[in-house]
């Protein structure tokens, strides 16, 4: 994901009272390596960067089963759940980055 994209999720996110950023990968930590050491409730990452199969459901149960790929421009993003499911967002704003973080995973109750 380009820098200047990073830093606008990274702020959206450390903006909210009740989210934390507890990562950043760089080219030596592999997406499965990152959630096995910070277990976090979601996954974002670049859609550039998401390998055929590198989101499958053996990925996203290690993540309790959500992961955020956005395109590099920040015109596409797409929420990946265990069932799987793929929901299309659209382009994405901040308030479409928080929606999806926030949102319960289908199967989950929301209490």
């Amino acid at each position: 994901m380009p820098r200047i994209l990073r830093e606008i999720v990274r702020e959206t996110i450390l903006a909210q009272p009740d989210m934390d950023v507890v990562a950043e990968l760089d080219a030596s930590w592999s997406v499965p390596d990152c959630i096995d050491r910070y277990h976090p409730d979601v996954v974002v990452v670049g859609a550039e960067s998401v390998k055929v199969g590198e989101l499958g459901p053996e990925l996203l149960r290690r993540c309790s089963s959500r992961a955020l790929a956005v395109a590099p421009d920040g015109g596409e993003s797409f929420l990946f759940e265990l069932r799987p499911h793929q929901v299309p967002l659209g382009e994405l704003s901040p308030e479409a980055l928080l929606a999806a973080v926030r949102a319960t995973p289908a199967g989950h109750s929301s209490t």
